[in-house]
């Protein structure tokens, strides 16, 4: 019995383990930041957004995480 319990805790342990290894990943994103008309306040106006949304997409990570974060600027106009 102690050799089976053993034997799951080490197999549960391994799952786990490999697990957090294969989240440690780098993780790529891509922000494009181009003009929209939206109403944010309810009147319409011109304005700057992150992948067309306002607030821009949240970005997260993982503790330990490496992040490459790529913005295109795709504004137009003065």
């Amino acid at each position: 019995m102690r050799f089976f319990t053993l034997a799951l805790c080490f197999s549960l342990f391994k799952v786990t383990f490999s697990a957090v290894i294969k989240t440690r990943t780098d993780k790529v994103v891509t922000i494009n930041v181009v003009n929209a008309q939206l109403t944010p306040n309810g009147f319409e106006r011109s304005t700057v957004v992150a992948d067309g949304q306002f607030p821009g997409p949240a970005i997260t990570a993982l503790k330990g995480q490496t992040l490459q974060v790529t913005v295109n600027n795709k504004l137009v106009g003065p």
